[in-house]
């Protein structure tokens, strides 16, 4: 078209036919990447369920390891107490045997005392 030429009708159709296609097109590639985000966002959506699942699964694992280790706690209490009484009287029963053995100790001396003096007078 030159300077002076005028659009005719049929020229502004072909143009809007144009515009129209290069809009589809758009819109077909505005689809097209919509789509690929609904795509990323269930794929999204599947790893947050993967991972809750995950996270369920570890607290409930960590939850039986706490409940064992709260019973093993006991269990070594109870063990504990126990060995501290047996030391407690072992203690005392040696304490008892050091104490006769030590009487013993002095009758014997004693008696050799007197015997001594006896075979000396």
């Amino acid at each position: 078209m030159q300077p002076n030429d005028s659009a005719t009708k049929d020229d502004l159709r072909q143009l809007e036919a144009r515009i129209d296609a290069r809009f589809q097109a758009v819109n077909a590639r505005f689809i097209s990447v919509d789509s690929r985000f609904a795509a990323m966002g269930d794929r999204v959506n599947e790893i947050d369920n993967q991972t809750q699942s995950l996270a369920r699964r570890f607290e409930a694992r960590f939850r039986s390891i706490d409940g064992r280790l709260d019973a093993t706690r006991t269990q070594i209490d109870h063990v504990r107490l126990q060995l501290s009484s047996q030391i407690d009287h072992a203690r005392r029963d040696l304490g008892r045997i050091v104490l006769l053995g030590l009487l013993g100790t002095t009758v014997s001396t004693a008696s050799l005392c007197l015997g001594t003096i006896v075979l000396v007078i």
